[in-house]
């Protein structure tokens, strides 16, 4: 979990299984979150929602009960070369005022389509 301001790199990690989501971005965080493997999580692979402002770059979401990467309320930041596939929902779901920048992210075989604008 990156909270409130929280910045730093997390890099080539496996969060798989886990009750909630696999990786949380909230507050006004900025952190990078690259080449991690995210799956079989009860909910999203990466969330993201605040004001944060992350960038997501070569990580691998798949198997989620919802999402891949999902994005609530203002967040943004860059989301480029991920792989979201075979999730229960979306590849990558976008609600609300979220704004990423997306960029070469390949989304496959997710249950109710690849990215979704809500």
């Amino acid at each position: 979990v990156y909270s409130q301001n929280a910045g730093g790199t997390v890099r080539e990690n496996t969060c798989r299984g886990n009750g909630f989501d696999g990786m949380a971005i909230f507050g006004q965080a900025r952190p990078g979150i690259v080449a991690n493997t995210c799956k079989e999580n009860t909910y999203h692979g990466i969330e993201v929602s605040g004001e944060a402002q992350p960038v997501l770059e070569g990580n691998t979401c798949e198997a989620n009960k919802y999402s891949g990467i999902a994005y609530f309320e203002n967040a943004g930041g860059t989301v480029r070369n991920n792989i979201c596939r075979k999730n229960g929902q979306f590849g990558i779901y976008i609600e609300s005022k979220g704004e990423p920048h997306l960029l070469d992210n390949s989304c496959t075989g997710n249950a109710q389509g690849d990215v979704h604008h809500a």
